[in-house]
This record gives C-alpha cells, sequence and structure tokens, in this order.
C-alpha cells in the first residue's frame, strides 16, 4: 500500500519517496476490534492516503459497508477527490504490484484526458 500510494502522489506531482510514506500496521487491529466494527455497519481495512497537502499515510481505516473502498477478495480500489469532479472510485482486480500500478496510472492518464475534452 505505501509502494501504490507512492506511485499515485508521484504521478500526480512527483518528488515523492516511499520514506515519506506515515505508516502505521494492522498488528494493534484485533479479532474483537473487527467484530465489534462489523456489528456497526463497518469494516476495518489499510488504507493509503495522499493529502492535498502532499503527505503519505497508510494506516487502518474504519469504512462504513458499501464505501466504495470497501473491497473484498483480490479487488483494489483507488478513490480521487476533485474539486470539480467530486470523488472518483476506480475498482479492479489486483494482479500484482507491478501491473497495478500500470492499470492505476493508465486510469489516472484516462481521467485527465476526459477532463481535457
Amino acid at each position: 500500500t505505501a509502494y501504490k500510494i507512492t506511485i499515485i502522489a508521484n504521478t500526480i506531482e512527483g518528488g515523492h519517496t516511499v520514506d515519506e510514506v506515515e505508516l502505521k500496521g494492522i498488528e494493534e487491529i484485533t479479532s474483537r476490534d473487527l467484530v465489534e466494527a462489523a456489528s456497526k455497519g463497518y469494516s476495518i481495512k489499510l488504507v493509503g492516503e495522499f493529502t492535498e497537502e502532499g503527505e503519505l499515510r497508510v494506516g487502518p481505516s474504519k469504512l462504513k459497508r458499501g464505501d466504495a473502498l470497501d473491497v473484498y477478495g483480490t479487488l483494489n480500489a483507488v478513490e480521487f477527490r476533485m474539486k470539480r469532479a467530486g470523488p472518483v472510485c476506480l475498482v479492479g482486480k489486483g494482479a500484482g504490484p507491478f501491473e497495478t500500478a500500470a492499470a492505476i496510472i493508465r486510469d489516472i492518464f484516462e481521467i485527465v484526458e476526459e477532463g481535457e475534452r
């Protein structure tokens, strides 16, 4: 996830390294946490974030069931929050780090091209 968010950040503005990513793992998440979250309609997922301020973070996040990022199995999801278009979410099957990076970059370029039309 840290590498994926770094790739996305570099595609958007460049100059970032994976060493900049503020990491918080899932080792402190217990089965009790998962059960409690589920009972309230949430799941806990590892999420990467690239902020408007240029900060890179990866850590566990509570996601409402049905949220666009609440994917399972081999699916990956990425959400872009754009000023004019609002949130745009892309979901696809994960196929490994290089294939995923290539797919995300390809999708970003398609979004940018659509915005220029």
